[in-house]
């Protein structure tokens, strides 16, 4: 895929047994392909019930548990998904949910002796309400954006369910880091 002109390759954190779950041996080839290793936890962020401090906790401690199994270099991006139509409602809940997020990370600082920073996937106006809030990774879906784009997003999204090398993808450009990583 790189020859093909990718940089990156976006690939899913998620529990045990998941077959999107992103593995040790395919982040070695990725990167040995030379191509960046992008990450994202997502299980269970598709409705705004999900987006509570303890469920923020919850998913930071098994992103990090994943990041460790991967081999994810410490101060690398780890995305956590809203995915799903939020409304400005919703917002204070997702800030709550990323307070636990960033306690998870704090917490493998203090017992890994380093962490990570979480990014934020969603919508226009998620991203620009979590960037305003201090997340320093934005990946911005076209997807519930009503045609714009953030200026200050990391990566975006613009098409989804097309087909690269017999898998189906989503396409995603970015004009500045990633925060993602070669192993």
């Amino acid at each position: 895929m790189a020859n093909e002109g990718y940089d990156f390759l976006c690939r899913y954190y998620a529990p045990s047994g998941e077959d999107k779950l992103l593995s040790k041996s395919e982040a070695q080839d990725i990167s040995n392909a030379g191509m960046d290793v992008v990450t994202v936890w997502e299980w269970g962020n598709t409705s705004a019930s999900h987006f509570t401090y303890n469920n923020g906790l919850d998913d930071g401690r098994s992103a990090v548990s994943r990041a460790l199994e991967v081999g994810q270099p410490f101060d690398t991006a780890i995305y956590f998904a809203v995915d799903y139509p939020a409304s400005m409602e919703d917002i204070s809940s997702i800030k709550d949910y990323f307070s636990g997020v960033q306690d998870a990370m704090n917490e493998s600082r203090h017992y890994n002796g380093g962490g990570w920073v979480p990014g934020v996937y969603g919508s226009y106006m998620v991203v620009r309400e979590m960037d305003n809030a201090g997340i320093l990774y934005k990946w911005q879906t076209y997807t519930w954006s009503s045609g714009k784009v953030y200026d200050y997003n990391n990566i975006y999204q613009y098409s989804n369910g097309q087909t690269v090398c017999g898998h189906s993808v989503d396409y995603d450009s970015s004009s500045r880091g990633t925060g993602g990583f070669r192993i």
